[in-house]
């Protein structure tokens, strides 16, 4: 679990400039909480290999499940919905939102 927590600790310091401000924050901690208290659906946006790897326990591996993402996200638009994946280049926003229906999307 540390070495998931760590990763995703590195994941949150490179997801790229342009959508800062855009997403709100959570804190490694507030994350760690909602974890441990089953209140956040997190996807893993790094693909199959890394996700086999390692993960953040519970994680959904969006290349394996995106064509049913949508039915997986839980049906109220206001929970909270953490994608993350590691490097410059990440676009775990951007294929979030493009889904039909997404809690992702901001309210």
């Amino acid at each position: 679990m540390k070495k998931a927590l760590a990763f995703l600790a590195a994941a949150f310091l490179a997801i790229p400039a342009v959508f800062a401000g855009e997403y709100p924050d959570i804190s490694i901690e507030d994350l760690k909480k909602a974890i441990s208290e089953k209140k956040v659906t997190v996807i893993d946006v790094n693909g199959s290999k890394s996700y086999e790897k390692g993960h953040i326990p519970g994680a959904i591996d969006y290349t394996a499940n995106k064509e049913a993402l949508a039915s997986k996200l839980p049906a109220d638009k206001g929970s909270l919905v953490v994608a993350y994946c590691g490097g410059p280049t990440c676009s775990a926003y951007a294929k979030l939102l493009r889904l039909p229906r997404s809690s992702a999307t901001p309210t």
